[in-house]
């Protein structure tokens, strides 16, 4: 609510930021380029990258991120490669793609389930077999 009145003087700021709270989150989430999304030519589009981007800005004052982008901010650390061995998500996102794609070493593997209907196969070499 702050930095919207900041940035935006006259919005009412507490209805916008319980408006834009999810929209904020997508976009942290998305790993967007809040700088090319400030150029937009929609007025909306404008508002939502200024303030997303204070939003960033006075938490970074603190030390602090949103989860949001928690997944974003760790790829982009300097880190050594290491094993992994990545499995049980349905749906990785993109944050946690280029996390894993950052850090994994050689040897990693990540499993990926196979949509299916009925009861979960079972992998026996490379052929998969319904149980």
């Amino acid at each position: 609510q702050r930095v919207i009145a900041d940035l935006l003087p006259g919005a009412d700021a507490v209805e916008m930021a319980d408006h834009l709270r999810e929209e904020v989150r997508d976009l942290l989430l998305a790993g967007v380029d809040l700088d090319r999304l400030a150029g937009d030519e929609s007025r909306r589009v404008r508002e939502l990258a200024v303030v997303t981007k204070g939003y960033c800005g006075s938490l970074r004052e603190l030390g602090q991120i949103d989860p949001a982008e928690m997944f974003w901010q760790a790829a982009a650390l300097e880190q050594p490669r290491m094993r992994l061995f990545v499995d049980g998500y349905y749906a990785l996102r993109a944050d946690q793609i280029e996390l894993i794609d950052r850090i994994a070493g050689d040897g990693s593997v990540v499993i990926l389930p196979l949509p299916h209907k009925g009861p979960r196969p079972a992998a026996r070499g490379n052929q998969f077999t319904n149980r």
